[in-house]
C-alpha cells in the first residue's frame, strides 16, 4: 500500500471530490500509511478483504498485490466485484513469477537447515498458474477486461532485487526465523545472490 502512496496521492488530486478509503490487515502497514504522502486524502483502516463490504457500491476497487495471500482469492474475486457499481472499475495485481529464481531460491533455503525448523508453517503465498485462469473471472457483472499484462519493476540500490523479496514474497519466511538467523541473513543472502540479478 505505501509503496504507492506518492502515486495514490497523485491520482487523488486529480479527483478531489473522490472519497477514498484503504484497508489492510496488518496494523505496522496502517501506521505507514497514515503517515504516507496520501494520508490527508485517504481513510485507511485495519479489516480483512474477505469481510470487507461496501455499503452501496464503489466506483473503483483496486487491490494491489493482496489476494494471492488468501487460499480462496478465486471464490473471493466474484464477491469483490460485486461491491462495484455498475459501470465502475474493478483491477487487481498479483506476482506471476513464482517460477523465477526470486521465489524458488526462497522455498529451497527455507526447506534447508538451519531454516527449515522455523519456516516450514509460515505462511506463502497462493500460487495459481496463469494457464490455470479461466478466460475471465467468474463473475456475471464483469464484463470485458484483460487478464496477464506482464509488469516489469526497474529496482536500485544494493542487492535490488533480495531487498524487494524480503519485504514481499519472502517476508513471512524471513519473520519466521529466530533473531539469530534473521538479522544478517548470512548464508540466505549470500545463496540467493547467486541466483538473483545484482
Amino acid at each position: 500500500m505505501t509503496s504507492n502512496a506518492r502515486e495514490l496521492a497523485r491520482a487523488i488530486a486529480r479527483w478531489q471530490s473522490a472519497t477514498v478509503s484503504g484497508v489492510d490487515s496488518r496494523a505496522g502497514m496502517m501506521v505507514a500509511a497514515r503517515e504516507s504522502a496520501a494520508a490527508s486524502a485517504v481513510a485507511f483502516d485495519i479489516g480483512d478483504v474477505r469481510d470487507w463490504s461496501a455499503p452501496g457500491g464503489v466506483d473503483v476497487l483496486v487491490s494491489n498485490a493482496t489476494v494471492q495471500w488468501l487460499p480462496d482469492h478465486l471464490e473471493l474475486r466474484p464477491r469483490l466485484v460485486e461491491q462495484v457499481r455498475p459501470g465502475g472499475w474493478f483491477a487487481f495485481k498479483v506476482p506471476g513469477n513464482f517460477d523465477e529464481p526470486s521465489h524458488t531460491i526462497r522455498a529451497e533455503l527455507a526447506a534447508e537447515p538451519p531454516y527449515a525448523a522455523h519456516a516450514a508453517g509460515a505462511a506463502g503465498a497462493v500460487v495459481v498458474r496463469r494457464r490455470d485462469l479461466p478466460p475471465r473471472p467468474p463473475a456475471p457483472r464483469l464484463q470485458g477486461g484483460r487478464v496477464g499484462d506482464d509488469l516489469l519493476h526497474v529496482l536500485h540500490g544494493e542487492d535490488p532485487v533480495f531487498a524487494w523479496v524480503s519485504c514481499t514474497g519472502a517476508r513471512p519466511t524471513l519473520q519466521a526465523l529466530p533473531d539469530d538467523l534473521r538479522p544478517t541473513r548470512g548464508g540466505v543472502q549470500a545463496a540467493a545472490a547467486r541466483g538473483l540479478p545484482g
